[in-house]
């Protein structure tokens, strides 16, 4: 199972899964492209994305005890292997860049405004670095206890706007056209669902490697009712204003407003986002270290962690001139660019090990 020799179980798997989704998801809410149809679209995204998480599933489910790194090298032999695994490692380092961009941008408009982006993103890498250093099992723990409270603090929320829930802002349901719709819904396949695939890396290390398929599933399911909620919670309270907006959840919640005692609570969905992005930034990290360790033969990831961290951190500062230029990679090129990464690479990896018939020899996890 290559470098990492941490366990961890099932449930832990799945609440960093459902962490690791959440993570942008919960300020950007995904789906925002098909309006106040939204909600239709997230649910035919995850249908879509459970099709990925089969995918994923049964490529892991074929290689128990294998590291991501050694599937691809017995896949396409010592070259090719080391070939893909660059790929996929610049995907978890692209990917972990994007977060960094995303906490840049939230928390330098809305939150700490005097605060350069700089600042903001090196504490947030630097805490990462931390987590990823001490391993799998240490963001499992934490996402253990980080989780429950933002899957709380979201339903409190949804749960104090209802008295201002405006029913008639789902009519006319399905007015956007279907083009459009279906577009939406692979977009959120692809963003937050399909980002699941960084997890092959983590299958090893589960307690039954040979069985990944509920860690998964059930990531993708309850992390996709969570943003349903969402959805429904931001088209209620803000109608079509939602779609002009970068950070639809912030508004929303900062409607809250319970006899002018309280009010301004719009903070939560900053910590919700602190806490999962951390989570996400630091899993991502972690992969990232791992997979460019196993690839240049080192004996320890965690010397990669903070040259990889300082890396991702100025990449992360370079991607974007501004906010908007964001946005429009997100929602235009992201679902395509993405693809090659969350699909094309275990795809093809799962064909040729089913044409070859590897492996030729099980391993024991």
């Amino acid at each position: 199972m290559g470098l990492e020799k941490g366990r961890i179980s099932e449930t832990q798997l799945t609440m960093l899964i459902i962490s690791f989704i959440l993570g942008t998801a919960l300020l950007f809410s995904p789906g925002g492209e098909a309006g106040h149809d939204s909600w239709i679209a997230l649910l035919l995204g995850l249908g879509e994305a459970l099709i990925f998480a089969l995918l994923y599933t049964v490529l892991a489910a074929r290689f128990p005890g294998y590291s991501l790194n050694e599937i691809f090298s017995l896949v396409y032999g010592a070259i090719g292997g080391r070939v893909v695994s660059l790929v996929f490692l610049w995907y978890l380092f692209h990917l972990g860049a994007l977060v960094l961009t995303n906490f840049g941008y939230f928390f330098n408009s809305l939150v700490l405004i005097e605060t350069p982006s700089e600042v903001i993103v090196l504490s947030i890498v630097l805490v990462s670095i931390y987590a990823a250093r001490h391993g799998l099992e240490v963001i499992a723990r934490c996402s253990q206890v980080l989780l429950p409270i933002a899957v709380f603090l979201n339903i409190l929320t949804f749960v104090l706007l209802l008295k201002d829930f405006q029913p008639k802002s789902f009519q006319p349901v399905l007015e956007v056209s279907a083009q459009r719709l279906l577009f939406s819904a692979h977009t959120t396949a692809v963003f937050p669902f399909g980002e699941s695939v960084a997890f092959l890396l983590a299958t090893p290390a589960l307690s039954s490697p040979r069985k990944p398929w509920r860690p998964f599933f059930l990531g993708m399911l309850i992390s996709g009712g969570i943003l349903v909620l969402n959805a429904v919670r931001n088209i209620g309270i803000l109608g079509n204003m939602q779609d002009i907006l970068f950070f639809p959840s912030f508004q929303a919640v900062r409607e809250i407003n319970i006899g002018q005692i309280l009010t301004r609570v719009e903070i939560i969905v900053a910590v919700n986002f602190l806490t999962m992005g951390f989570l996400k930034v630091a899993y991502l990290l972690y992969g990232a270290a791992l997979s460019a360790a196993e690839g240049l033969g080192l004996r320890d990831y965690r010397v990669l962690g903070y040259p990889l961290g300082i890396l991702m951190a100025l990449l992360s500062l370079l991607n974007f001139s501004g906010i908007y230029e964001n946005f429009e990679f997100i929602t235009r090129v992201y679902p395509f660019y993405a693809l090659p990464f969350q699909v094309g690479i275990p795809l093809l990896t799962l064909g040729i090990a089913l044409i070859r018939r590897l492996p030729q020899e099980g391993r024991e996890p």
